[in-house]
């Protein structure tokens, strides 16, 4: 939430862009973006652009990452507070070098999230 207290990276990155007046919040993660079950899965499909009341209900959250704390639940729940404060906010993966300017591929990599 926006009470100032952070739990994780995710959650300090979206507090910081709320302090900030952010244009724009990028949470990296090992995957292309949000995806509407365990990206491992081949029914998982990537999920563009998420709303919270029409996705939330429809996507199952794997577990965290050996390397974080919170996982994709994590950086949703930062996301959706970030964009519900007006933050523009994208998820992508952080082994692409510059993963906005990919705009020669024929599909996004990365999810935007949407209040």
């Amino acid at each position: 939430d926006s009470s100032g207290i952070f739990w994780d990276n995710d959650s300090l990155a979206g507090l910081l862009a709320l302090e900030l007046k952010a244009d724009l919040l990028v949470l990296l993660s090992d995957v292309e973006g949000l995806y509407s079950g365990p990206p491992s899965d081949p029914k998982s499909k990537l999920i563009h652009t998420y709303v919270k009341e029409k996705h939330h209900s429809k996507i199952t959250f794997g577990d965290k990452s050996r390397l974080g704390r919170g996982g994709m639940t994590a950086k949703v729940n930062a996301a959706v507070c970030a964009a519900y404060s007006g933050t523009p906010v994208i998820i992508t993966r952080y082994k692409c070098a510059i993963p906005l300017e990919r705009s020669d591929l024929n599909k996004p990599l990365f999810s935007v999230i949407c209040d």
